[in-house]
């Protein structure tokens, strides 16, 4: 059993990349509370598909979403995808990635 809830469902349902990661795994990445704040909007679906092919390492086609989108929105998308990373390792990869967009 997951401590993610229906959370978790949410998040695998629209992260559909996530299905390889262990459960385990997913909770140590993952931070559950800020996932349970994001608002389960359409957009948010989206961030986390783009998020889920990013932690597989389909880093050029999540570049190109992420460019397609106004600033304001991939400003928004990044931030929502270092809230739900609770690694700060996996942050400043995300820092860095974003940096090298630009």
């Amino acid at each position: 059993m997951n401590k993610f809830g229906n959370d978790f469902e949410w998040l695998m349902k629209h992260g559909v990349h996530l299905i390889n990661f262990n459960p385990e795994q997913l909770q140590e990445l993952i931070d559950e509370e800020k996932l349970a704040e994001l608002p389960k909007i359409e957009f948010n679906e989206e961030v986390v598909r783009m998020l889920s092919q990013y932690l597989v390492g389909n880093t050029s086609g999540t570049a190109e979403e992420l460019m397609a989108m106004d600033a304001s929105d991939r400003r928004r998308a990044l931030w929502t995808w270092v809230d739900l990373i609770k690694d700060p390792d996996e942050c400043r990869y995300i820092a860095k990635y974003v940096v090298g967009l630009n």
